[in-house]
């Protein structure tokens, strides 16, 4: 039997109850199960007078609200509406909560193995641009006859002179890429010796 026309209809008259009241924010905030037997009495109306309205005008009598909360980790809140007052037989709301249960677990699950992946990610680039500039700080202590210490010193200030990144530079030094003629600012020394001599590799001039 085809019945996806009242799916929709359900889920258009749901779509009016996006308010900034309701069993569901209570549930959310307070971490426990919200039930509301009939939302049309006096107390439910006080309380929560535009979702009310809207529950009303949309065909619903009654409301539970349930925690979707692991531990101390709020994520959200489960309405789940009845056309009829009264509150849902307590097997179906302890399998309600199940669910929502699941989904919650599941919901955290997804987030810590996104998390989980980006921090791998920020680890693999740091590491790539500590590499970079490892090798960077060798090439040019080799090179040009200095220190390690120096090395990097050198190439810090080279970048910081012509704004480019540590990292980058550092790529550009051992990819050989790095033209003094066109990254060389006014008045500002490359990557030279202490007696500022340039040094001159085979088919390569850098500015160290």
């Amino acid at each position: 039997m085809w019945r996806r026309p009242a799916k929709l209809r359900i889920s258009s008259r749901c779509s009016r109850f996006r308010t900034d009241e309701g069993p569901c924010l209570d549930a959310y905030e307070f971490g426990q199960t919200v039930v509301v037997s009939d939302i049309a009495d006096a107390h439910a109306q006080e309380r929560w007078p535009t979702l009310s309205s809207a529950i009303q005008e949309a065909g619903f009598r009654a409301v539970t609200a349930l925690p979707m909360r692991l531990r101390t980790e709020s994520l959200g809140a489960m309405n789940l509406f009845r056309v009829t007052p009264g509150e849902m037989p307590s097997e179906d709301l302890a399998s309600a909560q199940a669910l929502a249960d699941v989904a919650t677990i599941g919901i955290l699950q997804d987030k810590a193995v996104r998390d989980a992946r980006m921090v791998i990610d920020q680890l693999q680039t740091a590491l790539n641009s500590r590499i970079a500039i490892e090798q960077a700080k060798g090439f040019i202590a080799q090179r040009v006859g200095i220190s390690i210490d120096e090395a990097f010193n050198r190439i810090r200030k080279y970048a910081r002179d012509h704004n480019l990144g540590l990292t980058e530079t550092a790529r550009r030094i051992v990819d050989r890429t790095l033209d003094p003629q066109r990254s060389r600012a006014p008045g500002v020394r490359g990557l030279t010796r202490a007696s500022g001599a340039r040094y001159r590799f085979p088919s390569y001039s850098g500015p160290w």
